[in-house]
């Protein structure tokens, strides 16, 4: 498989030199926080779909962390480089929500839990819409705050 276009996280520089949280105008860097320099794919409507249903599949994460964003990456991951870039990124975001949640919460023996963890789940709601909406636009994109544990082959 081929790596997507623009498939480094926004904010790193590209060989280039080019930082696009850097170079960005002030209301231009919440954008590039978020969206992964605008790439788009040339993913079929039946893949935006299934990455997007890959971020809303975090909701039932609540029960069963990373399984579901796993089970559907893996399942379709082969068929579309589109699909195994988002699912890729939505397990990666999971296992980093489940590791700041954990910490959160051993924190909150010392007070500093209970502000980090509404924090934690804060940027999850959000990352899971910012996610899904991206998807559906046929966009690649990259969470913020996000360890990158599995890497592209």
């Amino acid at each position: 498989m081929h790596e997507p276009p623009h498939a480094d996280p926004p904010g790193t520089a590209d060989p280039s030199g080019h930082d696009p949280l850097r170079d960005a105008a002030p209301n231009e860097t919440f954008q590039a926080m978020w969206y992964d320099d605008g790439a788009v794919s040339e993913a079929t409507e039946s893949e935006r779909q299934y990455a997007m249903f890959i971020h809303i599949a975090h909701f039932a994460s609540v029960l069963l962390p990373v399984v579901l964003p796993l089970v559907l990456w893996l399942v379709k991951r082969d068929e579309s480089d589109f699909i195994d870039d988002h699912g890729r990124e939505a397990v990666n975001f999971e296992i980093t929500m489940l590791i700041y949640s954990i910490t959160a919460g051993v924190l909150l023996m010392c007070a500093v839990g209970a502000f980090l963890l509404p924090v934690v789940f804060v940027l999850w709601i959000i990352g899971i819409i910012m996610g899904s909406v991206a998807a559906s636009r046929g966009k690649y994109y990259r969470y913020p705050m996000c360890l990158r544990l599995i890497r592209a082959d």
